[in-house]
């Protein structure tokens, strides 16, 4: 499984990562860890499948990985077959509903944090921006010449193996421009005021 994973070439540190943690507390530390690869049975994979204290989805997750695992081992010539390719689940019984809050909402809680996280909340709400992605923000990243002003994303916060680092988002579409409205602009304007270009627009302190 080790292998597999460091051998990947199209993933980002942060993929790798939380690859490697993902195989440590749901494979390798599990029934199947004790199992040469090549002694490894389809009803040792649902024996395990079913064992997981997981949800639907993420015994998906799981399963992708020691599946593309044991495809890359047929590939080299370890094993014959892929006996986790072809494993069924059940349909997932939760969904969770998308929740939205109001202006009111927003406003007790910009006013129960901290005043110089306010701002933090309002452009949260204002924009739709992940935390991940407001956090990472510079000056620079931010236009406020016109009434409407307007936030480049082009970084995010990810977790890699050395700690949290700044990247790339995920996806190409990820990296796009989002117009704020006038009274974010000016709110944003405050934040801005007297501090460098380089220096991330929000802050802890």
């Amino acid at each position: 499984m080790n292998a597999h994973i460091e051998g990947l070439t199209a993933v980002t540190d942060g993929t790798r990562h939380r690859y490697r943690k993902l195989a440590q507390r749901h494979i390798t530390a599990a029934s199947l860890g004790p199992v040469p690869v090549d002694t490894l049975t389809r009803q040792n994979v649902a024996a395990w499948l079913n064992s997981l204290p997981l949800a639907v989805e993420s015994k998906r997750n799981v399963h992708s990985l020691l599946s593309a695992a044991l495809s890359q081992a047929v590939q080299d010539g370890v094993i014959p077959t892929n006996v986790a390719h072809g494993a069924r689940f059940p349909r997932s019984t939760t969904r969770r509903e998308s929740v939205f809050l109001t202006r009111a909402e927003v406003c007790l809680i910009a006013d129960a944090v901290p005043a110089r996280h306010s701002p933090l909340v309002h452009f949260l709400a204002g924009t739709g921006l992940r935390w991940s992605e407001a956090t990472a923000l510079r000056i620079r990243d931010v236009g406020t010449s016109r009434e409407r002003g307007s936030v480049s994303v082009t970084r995010a916060w990810k977790e890699a193996e050395r700690g949290w680092v700044v990247g790339a988002p995920k996806t190409a579409r990820g990296r796009r421009t989002v117009s704020i409205p006038a009274t974010m602009t000016t709110l944003v304007q405050g934040a801005m005021a007297g501090r460098g270009r380089d220096e991330l627009l929000f802050t802890a302190q």
